[in-house]
């Protein structure tokens, strides 16, 4: 039985003698290759490198999730990745949504943008309220200062192992609440002075606008950032975001 827009090729040498292929082409020109197969160039199969793609987006970044899109034939927007001088690029989402864990890491953090900022909400499983504490590049020593003001007065740390950012809700306080954060940090790749940030969030259960800032005493430049709560861990659904400012 004939198979509708199959591709008629020759059957050996014979003249005459055809056979149909695998590969269709239907009425509008549409070609399909069935899932698996190739096609070549000069007999060689053809392929496009990880160098190919980033350089046909415009050099820009390429995450492994849409490789394996490419890879597998499901659809992708490599060009959503193609943003101009000033926008807020997302880098890295993480999350909890597997089960509850101790800290967000951002590890490996490209120096090629502006500024970043970190998006978060979170909640600890611990019975006390605890604080949402931020460390660059894994320094746990002395290296830190940092103030957070509120409504009901100020808290701060000098010659600290960490800087607190935020106080987080914990298991004894009403379900579905978490406390959010946005944390900015300018000139993150810059080795000319040490690394500063400025916060704001909401802890929704006590009603309380937070604002803080602080630095680390360090002028390296920062590739890792890690959020942990001061005991406990991070409950399931927690999330964190972060964003690169794209340089004009």
């Amino acid at each position: 039985m004939a198979t509708d827009n199959a591709v008629i090729r020759r059957d050996g040498t014979v003249a005459g003698l055809l056979q149909e292929s695998s590969a269709t082409i239907d009425d509008s020109g549409t070609v399909n290759i069935p899932s698996g197969q190739t096609y070549d160039i000069n007999g060689s199969a053809h392929a496009h490198t990880y160098a190919e793609i980033t350089a046909a987006d415009g050099g820009t970044d390429v995450t492994a999730a849409e490789l394996e899109e490419l890879s597998d034939g499901s659809s992708t927007a490599l060009h959503s990745h193609a943003a101009v001088g000033g926008d807020w690029a997302l880098i890295e989402h993480l999350d909890k949504d597997g089960g509850a864990g101790a800290s967000f890491d951002f590890t490996s953090i490209s120096g090629s943008y502006a500024h970043l900022m970190i998006v978060c909400g979170a909640r600890t499983s611990d019975a006390t309220q605890r604080k949402l504490n931020m460390t660059f590049n894994g320094d746990t020593a002395t290296n830190y200062y940092w103030r957070q003001e509120n409504r009901l007065g100020t808290a701060s740390g000098s010659s600290a192992t960490f800087m607190s950012v935020i106080d987080l809700p914990d298991s004894g306080d009403a379900a579905n609440y978490v406390s959010i954060i946005r944390i900015l940090i300018p000139h993150y790749a810059n080795t000319n002075w040490y690394k500063e940030y400025f916060s704001e969030g909401y802890d929704v259960l006590n009603d309380i606008h937070m604002r803080g800032y602080g630095y680390w005493n360090s002028a390296s430049a920062i590739t890792q950032v890690t959020l942990t709560p001061a005991a406990g861990n991070l409950v399931q659904y927690s999330y964190a975001d972060l964003y690169g400012v794209v340089d004009a």
